[in-house]
């Protein structure tokens, strides 16, 4: 499935037009026209579902509950919360074939805001946030043999991903 996953996923980044390089000019151009409001779709992910990402165990072939946090909730309840908010996730997917306005640049946090967690309530923090769910969900719908939800959610991830990339190089 990882072999799959990364080709799907080099297909869709190489096939995204655009250019990368902007000069001075015209980053400064995107940060003015940045609009925040287009992105409230990417709110801060629900506590519960927030946690069920992070409990996501990484670099694995299946959509598994990390050991670490076996004692916060059971590989059932895990599950379950990504079928909970199936509504959340299909808006979030929806929204990205919409992602046209550049992305507001995030400020600088220090220790105790990347402590307590402000960066995720930031544009650039949710999105990123979204993109992990997506993809945590395109792992369970593979699973279970749904391989166009799978595809579908996988792609959002991608155009997340993308928009942030161009938002770092600019």
């Amino acid at each position: 499935m990882r072999l799959f996953l990364a080709l799907f996923g080099f297909v869709l980044f190489c096939g995204c037009s655009g250019e990368v390089e902007h000069d001075a000019s015209e980053a400064e151009a995107i940060v003015q026209t940045a609009d925040p409001a287009r992105f409230e779709v990417f709110q801060r992910l629900p506590e519960k579902l927030s946690d069920a990402v992070v409990f996501r165990k990484e670099r694995h072939d299946r959509l598994v509950l990390d050991e670490m946090f076996s004692g916060v909730m059971t590989e059932k309840e895990f599950l379950k919360v990504f079928l909970d908010y199936q509504s959340q996730i299909e808006r979030v997917i929806d929204a990205t074939l919409t992602m046209t306005s550049p992305i507001p640049p995030a400020p600088d946090f220090d220790d105790d805001d990347t402590q307590n967690d402000r960066h995720l309530d930031t544009v650039p923090g949710r999105l990123l946030n979204n993109s992990r769910l997506l993809l945590a969900d395109a792992i369970r719908c593979w699973e279970i043999g749904k391989y166009k939800s799978c595809g579908r959610r996988y792609a959002a991830s991608m155009r997340i991903d993308r928009a942030c990339l161009m938002m770092w190089t600019q």
